[in-house]
């Protein structure tokens, strides 16, 4: 199976786009030769993921910990009927609190807490700041990816899966790019 080798212009960022994008098209693709193309960059990849990994747990602090708390339970306390529930609201990002989270009482909550708690808040900016930095510097190493020759995608399967194999392997070669464009051409003029 032909190896495609990437040295320059990825980010870490990319890399871990790249392997996200092979365990989405794992549950997309169907045939034999296409899964094995993925499954093989996925296990080539899990090692360098599982390494950068490590850096990206970003432990809180105790204070910044406490911060979130009471915060979390200010809000509470603002949600709080007279009954003593606590009024929350479905949306689909999950269950939250249903209080105006822009109201004078919520404004004073958090001010009040980022001035007690200022420098726990910063601490914190800073870590995710350095994290954000780590995840856009260049990835160092060389990549060694599997083709994935057009002959092996399945020509059944929806356009949006196109667009996948397209982010799989964008980052990977412009010449395969080129290859997928003329792809989703000819599927566009059937």
């Amino acid at each position: 199976m032909k190896q495609v080798k990437i040295k320059k212009g990825l980010t870490k960022l990319d890399v871990f786009e790249i392997y996200e994008n092979l365990l989405k098209a794992i549950k997309v693709f169907s045939g034999k030769k296409i899964l094995y193309a993925i499954n093989r960059n996925i296990n080539y990849l899990k090692p360098i993921i599982k390494a950068m990994q490590q850096v990206t747990i970003i432990p809180k602090s105790d204070e910044f910990m406490k911060y979130e708390k009471e915060l979390t339970e200010g809000y509470e306390k603002l949600a709080t009927q007279p009954d003593g529930t606590i009024k929350k609201i479905s949306d689909p990002t999950g269950e939250r609190l249903d209080i105006n989270y822009y109201s004078l009482e919520a404004q004073e909550l958090r001010n009040t807490l980022e001035k007690k708690y200022r420098k726990a808040i910063e601490d914190r900016k800073k870590d995710l700041k350095e994290f954000d930095e780590f995840l856009n510097d260049e990835f160092s190493e060389q990549l060694n990816l599997f083709y994935i020759p057009e002959g092996w995608i399945d020509e059944n399967i929806k356009g949006v899966d196109y667009e996948l194999i397209g982010a799989i392997i964008k980052p990977i070669t412009e010449e395969i790019e080129k290859r997928l464009n003329d792809i989703m051409n000819e599927i566009s003029s059937l």
